[in-house]
């Protein structure tokens, strides 16, 4: 996302809209995701829609020579159900 809208909550709606799109027309029992470890920022927005940590698989992913961390995350249909009755 352009630098500009950070911060304006474009990436949650867009999250929020792929999400009902996987469990409401794909019928998707979960969604799941990897992120670099040390993403602070993806991962609290992950988390602001229901994306859970599941674990951390290390050094998984090369990014200029050096093995990396990633957060693996999930949600899953009953939790974003959940969610959605709660206003979320």
């Amino acid at each position: 996302m352009d630098r500009d809208h950070l911060g304006k909550g474009w990436g949650t709606d867009v999250r929020r809209t792929l999400l009902a799109f996987g469990f409401g027309t794909l019928g998707l029992e979960r969604v799941w995701l990897t992120v670099n470890a040390d993403n602070d920022r993806a991962i609290r927005s992950y988390e602001k829609v229901g994306l859970q940590r599941e674990g951390v698989m290390r050094r998984s992913f090369r990014v200029n020579g050096t093995l990396i961390d990633t957060v693996m995350m999930a949600i899953l249909r009953e939790e974003w159900e959940a969610q959605r009755g709660a206003g979320g």
